[in-house]
């Protein structure tokens, strides 16, 4: 009877470490699904990441670029202003009688301008000034 005992206690063991083996089957196959799941979470949160880098990226590139025609337009307007910046300070020389470097201002305007409104009035104000140098 001892041995029928001892078989039956081995023969329970064995079912014991069969269903542990099993049921550690089962987890381990429930954790590699897990973790492929996880995966994928990630290989698809890293594809957004890139798409959001990218369009990130983008729009520096616009903004920089919108930047870049913002100062173009600005040095053309003050490229456009320069005639008359320097007519004004032609005319503040003369005011007080520094006649030279308001000839020179007013000589530009004509040389570099010489379509402008600017340059017809430098030409007015040459001719009233010529004989003060």
């Amino acid at each position: 009877m001892n041995d029928k005992k001892k078989m039956a206690e081995l023969a329970e063991k064995e079912l014991k470490e069969e269903s542990r083996k099993k049921q550690f089957r089962i987890i381990k196959e429930a954790i590699k699904g897990e973790l492929e799941k996880l995966e994928e979470k990630k290989r698809i949160a890293e594809a957004e990441k890139k798409k959001l880098t990218d369009k990130v990226n983008k729009l520096r590139e616009k903004r920089l670029e919108e930047e870049r025609q913002i100062k173009a337009l600005e040095r053309q307007i003050y490229k456009n202003q320069r005639p008359q910046r320097l007519l004004n300070m032609s005319k503040m020389l003369i005011k007080n009688y520094s006649f030279k470097p308001a000839r020179r201002n007013l000589d530009t305007i004509i040389k570099e301008y010489p379509k402008s409104p600017e340059a017809k009035e430098a030409k007015t104000i040459l001719d009233k000034i010529k004989d003060e140098m």
